[in-house]
């Protein structure tokens, strides 16, 4: 008997997808995500989950404004790095816990968001998943995956795919669509679903996040 593949498994770990869609256009807007967050709640740091200099798992972060010694998890971010020896030094202080988009614009980078694909999963049975979402109602998950491309002068390099997974209390995918253009009728998750696979399937990445939301909570 053939087995399930792993995409089709995973679209049964989820009760139902609610919607897809990918791109390849220009961003409409060109705020950081981490300038998002300080703006929305007027802080922002870097949880590391798990980094080695082929990937890093992280959380991104507000500081709650009744105690500041909560963490508010916004975006949990999936990252395999591209192109890094031209970027060495960036990378390196990245892997050490730095934000990946202020690291490179505050050494006069460009950064260029391609290849937008978006997804929204409702009630995700997972155990972290349910932890993230404990205290709030709306259980929709917004899933972004891109490209980001860093260019400067006359370099340009692929420096790594992202996969975030906002939380509902920050981002839903009507606002990714407003922040994205988008084809409808170009549908290929197929990369970002690997990409969730990728930290589903890693059981210390997922005992570490756990490990974080559960200290917050």
């Amino acid at each position: 008997m053939n087995q399930p593949s792993k995409s089709y498994s995973l679209y049964v770990f989820f009760l139902f997808i609610l919607i897809s869609c990918s791109v390849n256009y220009e961003n409409k807007d060109t705020l950081l995500n981490s300038e998002r967050i300080e703006n929305k709640f007027g802080s922002y740091g870097v949880d590391i989950v798990q980094s080695d200099n082929q990937s890093r798992v992280s959380f991104l972060y507000s500081l709650d404004s009744n105690n500041k010694k909560k963490k508010n998890y916004h975006t949990l971010a999936v990252v395999k790095f591209k192109e890094t020896i031209q970027v060495s030094a960036i990378h390196k202080r990245i892997l050490n816990g730095e934000s990946i988009g202020e690291s490179f614009k505050k050494e006069g980078w460009e950064i260029d968001k391609k290849n937008h694909q978006m997804m929204a999963i409702s009630n995700p049975n997972q155990d972290l998943f349910k932890s993230w979402l404990s205290k709030i109602n709306n259980e929709n998950l917004a899933l972004h995956f891109y490209k980001l491309y860093v260019t400067k002068k006359n370099h340009n390099y692929f420096y790594a795919e992202i996969l975030e997974l906002h939380h509902p209390a920050y981002l839903s995918i009507s606002d990714l669509m407003s922040f994205f253009n988008f084809d409808e009728e170009a549908q290929n998750n197929e990369k970002l679903l690997s990409m969730l696979n990728f930290i589903l399937d890693n059981k210390p990445a997922l005992d570490e996040a756990l490990f974080l939301i559960n200290e917050n909570l």
